[in-house]
């Protein structure tokens, strides 16, 4: 079996596996060693073309104690965020006009986003990756991958590597994004990097390598990668409002899928309502306690 070029000398297969997670999910632009280039003037209204960007308050990534944004254009939106490295990580989604991000972001222990507004002429351009780079980079980390669990599969390792959480993530990653074509004629097989239409429903794709269960949702203009907390309460004009019943799911599981599970686990609970009202409208079901009514509350919860 021949390796690819970009890992012939990389022979350390366990420390590989372990990193290969964090550089399909694109930490790797933020390890890369960046020329910094400080302008003393900018021309705010210059488009900056789709791409990937690393803007920072300092001429070198990844500084202590330093800020840099990290982002995707496409199309006048962006998605990224707002870091320190080894401390704050806040993501964030909106537009930008000229180099002036405008985003809703979803800023730690806060129950709302919040508007950001960042001047990015006023901080140091570390990196930038174009979409033809990007293909290239997701074409060879594909490879890569390939290749590694290959060696793992031919290996005598003494261990059970495919139980390791970080192999389990990125063979699921990787069979979600990438697929292996074989030629009839000569044998030969090539990695194909899958275009956005052919991969698999949002509610299947790995969004973090640290945690396969998590899903991305947006939702009335807010984006998220975790989990939906459904909270049911009484709803009784002339009594207390207590919390009856709570179910977790993933943020790719809607609200109205929720409803027969929530009324079922009220019944166990021998708190049957009359009337359940929610964030999709007004439920009835069969089920009569006279009097009485449920109220349901969907909230999102972020992976940490």
């Amino acid at each position: 079996m021949i390796p690819p070029a970009s890992i012939r000398q990389k022979w350390s297969l366990l420390a590989l596996a372990a990193l290969f997670p964090l550089t399909l999910m694109g930490v790797s632009l933020l390890e890369q060693t960046a020329i910094a280039r400080q302008q003393s003037s900018v021309n705010q209204s210059a488009v900056l073309p789709d791409g990937i960007y690393l803007y920072g308050n300092s001429p070198q990534p990844n500084q202590l104690a330093r800020h840099y944004v990290v982002f995707e254009r496409h199309k006048g939106e962006v998605v990224g965020a707002f870091y320190s490295p080894q401390s704050e990580f806040t993501c964030f989604a909106g537009d930008i006009q000229g180099t002036r991000l405008e985003v809703e972001a979803l800023v730690p222990e806060e129950p709302e986003t919040q508007q950001v507004r960042a001047q990015l002429a006023s901080l140091y351009p570390l990196q930038r990756v174009s979409a033809a780079e990007r293909d290239a980079y997701g074409q060879t980390v594909g490879e890569d991958i390939y290749y590694l669990i290959e060696c793992l599969d031919e290996s005598n390792l003494p261990i059970q590597w495919r139980e390791l959480p970080s192999l389990i993530a990125l063979q699921l990653v990787w069979q979600r994004h990438y697929q292996v074509i074989t030629d009839k004629a000569t044998g030969f097989k090539q990695v194909r990097w899958k275009p956005k239409r052919e991969l698999a429903r949002a509610g299947e794709g790995i969004e973090s390598p640290y945690d396969i269960e998590a899903r991305y949702r947006s939702r009335y203009g807010v984006c998220w990668t975790g989990y939906m907390v459904h909270l049911s309460e009484t709803c009784d004009d002339d009594q207390c409002h207590l919390i009856t019943n709570v179910m977790t799911t993933t943020a790719a599981v809607h609200e109205a899928k929720c409803t027969q599970d929530i009324h079922q686990s009220l019944v166990n609970k021998q708190l049957p309502p009359n009337e359940h009202e929610s964030g999709f409208g007004i439920c009835r079901c069969s089920i009569v306690n006279p009097g009485s009514g449920t109220r349901h509350h969907a909230r999102r919860t972020n992976s940490s």
